[in-house]
């Protein structure tokens, strides 16, 4: 929902409510001299008004509370039943029960919850036991797993606090979201008992994995993360990460996992035993999230600061013939490109440019370069330390680096990019970028091929 959807929807219901008072004002001024059945007929308009405008007022509410941050797929509280079954943003939330949820394989029970010391108010943690030794206790379900975590990039970041270590057979495992003996979501995200806090994706393929011992931190609140994105986390090799308090603790560049998402998580799980931890304060995003300054604000939302550069429009990506639109932007200082449908507004992707050590300036987009039959983005940006200027190229589609095009130094302000069909005929299309001579005020364009970087031409104005 955008913030231009919603002005349309509240001018619509201000229209129908001065529209509407308009109705009552001119009945109620015809019929106030007229009595019996005439005042009746007044009074059942009067009532039908009010009903309609409360029905329209209930969908705009609706509408209000259904929107959702394009980043933040998920916020759930946990702090109450309450909360878990009426996420903030996103899907709700649902108690595991065995004739909706039921799993392959034996020892499947419904696990209970107790609500108590968290970070924002309550947690929640698994109780209901006394269970048993082999129990496969789960708690809360994440359903449709795959229309809200994507296999390629994303962030499950929540407050954890475990009260002892995980063992075999007495208390092994504790799932934060799913994990071994879980429902299946081909991810793992949970604390065991040799491993420590594990984070893993399969989705199908291969398994990619990371760990780390948080044995010191027990009973004690910690925030932890798990990230991920295929093509490089924040434009390093590093496909897998893990956060603790904010800091990253393991990484591997591993990424040659699936792409089948289950369809359920259990979360705040475990096997064996209940009451050993906590969770409050769960966050699914669907990008590789870095920095985790905001943590201790309850809302995601709080610490957002975005900037919105320039847009261009690419050919179609989904399938429905029509282009999308490319949106350049940054997020708390990282630089983005937020792809859109130009037709239904659905989101075909979101592509990590830079670092928060680069300004971006402008987006272009250029013909097909690597043969996959989607076109690339290009995106000029000035480095901050230094104040060079660079075009960086990235296949549309599968995010891969293309090229990195150095342009000019910090003699020269960057204002625009376009580009510029082959003019050295050897089959791929040119940048220009607009530059403006800080010394003299004089505008220039440089040319350079957009795959050897040769430069090609120099138009002053």
């Amino acid at each position: 929902m955008t913030n231009l959807d919603l002005l349309l929807k509240w001018n619509i219901f201000k229209y129908c409510m001065e529209t509407l008072g308009l109705k009552l004002h001119t009945t109620l001024r015809k019929h106030k001299n007229k009595g019996g059945r005439k005042m009746k007929k007044a009074t059942t308009i009067i009532w039908k008004i009010l009903f309609l405008s409360i029905f329209i007022t209930l969908q705009l509410t609706a509408t209000l509370n259904a929107q959702s941050d394009d980043y933040v797929v998920l916020w759930n509280k946990l702090g109450s039943e309450d909360e878990i079954l009426n996420s903030e943003i996103g899907p709700n939330l649902e108690f595991y029960d065995q004739d909706l949820h039921d799993p392959p394989g034996c020892c499947d029970v419904e696990g209970g919850r107790l609500y108590d010391f968290g970070v924002f108010g309550n947690g929640v943690m698994l109780s209901g036991g006394p269970y048993y030794v082999t129990a496969r206790i789960h708690n809360l379900v994440l359903s449709n797993l795959s229309s809200y975590v994507s296999s390629e990039q994303g962030t499950i970041a929540v407050w954890y606090m475990q009260k002892n270590d995980p063992v075999s057979y007495v208390n092994n495992v504790y799932r934060i979201f799913d994990g071994d003996f879980g429902l299946g979501a081909g991810m793992q995200f949970q604390s065991v008992e040799d491993g420590g806090l594990v984070f893993s994706l399969a989705f199908g393929g291969e398994t990619s994995s990371v760990n780390t011992d948080i044995s010191t931190f027990n009973n004690t609140w910690i925030h932890i993360a798990a990230v991920w994105d295929r093509n490089g986390i924040a434009g390093t090799p590093e496909a897998l990460r893990l956060y603790v308090d904010g800091v990253k603790v393991a990484s591997t560049t591993q990424n040659n996992w699936g792409t089948s998402v289950g369809d359920m998580a259990d979360i705040c799980g475990s096997n064996d035993d209940d009451e050993n931890f906590a969770m409050d304060n769960l966050v699914i995003y669907d990008f590789a999230k870095t920095d985790f300054s905001d943590r201790f604000s309850e809302n995601p939302l709080t610490s957002v600061s975005r900037k919105y550069q320039d847009a261009t429009s690419i050919a179609d990506l989904d399938g429905n013939g029509f282009p999308e639109i490319a949106v350049l932007h940054t997020r708390n200082g990282h630089t983005y490109v937020t792809l859109k449908d130009s037709y239904n507004k659905t989101q075909v992707g979101r592509i990590y440019f830079f670092n928060d050590k680069w300004t971006p300036k402008a987006i272009s987009t250029l013909a097909d370069m690597n043969g996959n039959g989607t076109d690339e983005l290009a995106v000029l940006a000035v480095k901050k330390e230094n104040g060079k200027v660079w075009v960086k190229i990235l296949d549309s589609e599968t995010r891969e680096v293309l090229n990195s095009v150095y342009f000019l130094d910090n003699d020269w302000m960057a204002m625009g990019l376009t580009t510029v069909a082959d003019l050295n005929q050897n089959g791929v299309d040119e940048l220009a970028v607009l530059v403006v001579e800080k010394s003299t005020g004089r505008g220039n364009t440089i040319i350079r091929d957009a795959e050897t970087r040769e430069q090609l031409n120099w138009i002053c104005y």
